[in-house]
């Protein structure tokens, strides 16, 4: 095993944070790049390496097993579209392999796929830049992990496995309705030291998909929607209630299974930030998302629509226009109970200067814990927006939901002391399990 001291350094609106550590720089990390050893993540709010409390995402095993053997570099005098787009086709047929960008800018007016079993290696963040130019003509997103062979044939044969994205950034356009980056029904996927921002839609999204996981990386600006956002389903109508989120049953899945939403997914130590729908808005299942900063966006985040078994610890929700978090189900198909499991667990997060409440909790969740967070400066007097089922939101003596105003029925609330085994969060990791 290797060390080496490394500086990981991040700019966000109005900070600046680093991480200078001694980590190891094995096959998990060859270039000695991540701030933190796998199965850890660096908490953004006082940067430091903490445990990661599950075992979702990408599966590093499994890609070192799968990863094609090619070695291509795209070359300085070559950094145009139809050289990359050329390079990407041979990386594909040759079974996967690792290509590298150069240090350059390359305009593209057409979507990019990136193979399965590759890896996509940029010179770094701001030195690699793929941008969005005015004369795109397609829609969708822009760089894709999933295959345009989904036109033909169908999402099942339209997903890519055993992908890295890394070290490079990606600049949309505001008039080109296009996510920057899109994972769709895929399997195993990395996106790390990535910086995404002027998103015609979303920075990054995903959908149906399994083992993604989100780290060291920067979304913001977004002009449409998220900074990371996944949805696997779409309402064929919107609903003005104030706690559902455009209602939708199974049957309305467009471009997916309807038995299979996203899920194992880990999102940590990111910033997401200025986007003008939500800082993260996931509808995913089974996922972890730790040491973030989410602030300064219209929304701050969601967790919906039916999302179930999360750990979400160690992050900043701070400055959104409306809510630090929403939790709540949009779905409407009552004959199908395997659909209504929520299983949330909050702890050790901020939830700050939101516009209107730090957290609402709407109907049809359950088992929603928090644990040692903190709210302060929220709008609406700091108060909590219960509006859930009676029981649903349970609290740990110590956190704010104890003291904090709650708009709605306080007896929905299940307060427990602190040294019930439920609130140890030595045990965090297997409430659920």
């Amino acid at each position: 095993m290797s060390t080496k001291r490394v500086l990981w350094v991040a700019l966000s609106v109005g900070c600046t944070w680093s991480y200078d550590s001694t980590i190891d720089t094995s096959s998990t990390d060859p270039a000695g790049l991540s701030p933190c050893p796998e199965g850890q993540f660096l908490a953004l709010m006082d940067e430091t390496c903490r445990d990661l409390d599950t075992n979702y995402g990408f599966d590093l095993v499994q890609f070192e097993s799968q990863v094609g053997t090619a070695e291509l570099a795209l070359g300085e005098e070559d950094c145009t579209e139809d050289a990359l787009r050329a390079l990407l086709d041979m990386l594909d047929k040759a079974g996967g392999g690792t290509l590298e960008l150069p240090s350059c800018e390359i305009g593209l007016t057409q979507p990019i796929y990136v193979p399965s079993r590759s890896i996509l290696q940029g010179a770094g963040v701001g030195q690699s830049v793929l941008f969005v130019q005015p004369e795109w003509i397609s829609g969708g997103s822009v760089v894709r992990v999933y295959d345009q062979s989904y036109l033909l044939d169908g999402w099942e044969a339209a997903g890519h496995d055993d992908v890295v994205l890394r070290d490079f950034t990606v600049r949309g356009l505001e008039e080109v309705a296009a996510n920057n980056i899109e994972v769709l029904w895929s399997d195993n996927v990395l996106v790390e030291r990535v910086d995404s921002y002027e998103a015609g839609k979303s920075a990054l999204a995903f959908g149906s998909s399994r083992k993604l996981t989100v780290r060291y990386s920067t979304f913001h600006h977004s002009y449409l929607y998220h900074g990371i956002g996944s949805k696997d389903c779409y309402p064929d109508q919107i609903t003005l209630k104030d706690d559902e989120d455009g209602l939708v049953s199974r049957s309305d899945c467009d471009g997916g299974d309807p038995n299979f939403w996203a899920e194992d997914y880990a999102i940590y130590s990111n910033q997401m930030y200025n986007n003008q729908g939500h800082g993260l808005d996931s509808h995913a299942s089974f996922g972890e998302v730790a040491g973030n900063l989410i602030t300064s966006n219209v929304h701050s985040s969601k967790f919906v629509e039916p999302a179930h078994d999360l750990w979400v610890h160690d992050t900043l929700f701070d400055g959104g226009e409306w809510w630090g978090t929403k939790i709540s189900n949009q779905y409407i198909d009552e004959t199908d109970e395997t659909m209504n499991l929520s299983r949330h667990v909050y702890y050790r997060n901020q939830f700050s200067s939101n516009g209107t409440y730090g957290v609402r909790v709407g109907e049809g969740v359950s088992e929603i814990y928090f644990i040692q967070n903190s709210y302060t400066d929220n709008g609406e007097d700091n108060e909590l927006r219960l509006t859930c089922d009676a029981g649903a939101v349970i609290g740990c003596s110590g956190d704010g939901v104890t003291e904090s105003v709650v708009a709605g029925s306080e007896a929905k609330r299940v307060m427990l002391e602190s040294d019930d085994p439920r609130c140890d969060l030595d045990q965090v990791g297997t409430l659920f399990k």
